[in-house]
């Protein structure tokens, strides 16, 4: 099997890995100043909140208390996410099929790892249109359930590449330590 990055020349893959994080963590700032007017007392967690909402009414509750400008905003805040789903879902498969290089058993774990962020972007992405479709008026609990849901394995998934990346650069470390150590 190979990694989903497999298009670019593996001696840009540094390079392509600092720029798709710097742009990935830019577009990050970004979408947290955009987000900000969403976060009240009413919905704590912002567009958080309502991507986790249980139901159509705490979906439309969220959007009571945005308002107007608001559920403006978390349309911007959905639009934007389309570009950063790209790029960390870039960076993050880049990251995992770094560690590729290994030899055998680490090289498969870490080719099937860099294809984990991929499908957590198109969860994201889904996440999204389901989100835009109740700003935009379809009052329909499938789509609460949609976004709900892909935002749940989304989450989960982000966490098990984490957990990978952890894992790799421990035992990166562990090889380099031994090198050092003679």
């Amino acid at each position: 099997m190979l990694h989903p990055l497999i298009w670019i020349p593996s001696r840009w893959h540094t390079r392509a890995f600092i720029v798709l994080c710097a742009l990935a963590l830019s577009m990050l700032v970004i979408m947290r100043w955009v987000h900000q007017p969403l976060i009240s007392d009413a919905v704590p967690g912002g567009i958080i909140d309502f991507e986790l909402a249980a139901s159509l009414d705490a979906s439309l509750a969220i959007q009571v208390a945005w308002g107007e400008k608001g559920r403006m905003y978390a349309a911007l805040g959905l639009g934007l996410d389309y570009l950063y789903l790209l790029l960390y879902a870039l960076a993050l498969s880049l990251a995992c099929s770094r560690f590729a290089y290994w030899g055998e058993e680490q090289g498969r774990l870490s080719v099937a790892m860099s294809w984990v962020p991929i499908a957590a972007a198109l969860l994201d992405a889904l996440e999204n249109y389901a989100l835009a479709r109740l700003l935009f008026g379809e009052v329909r609990e499938g789509w609460v359930i949609v976004a709900r849901d892909c935002a749940l394995l989304k989450f989960a998934l982000l966490a098990v590449v984490a957990l990978y990346l952890l894992y790799a650069a421990a035992q990166m470390i562990k090889v380099r330590w031994r090198v050092f150590a003679g």
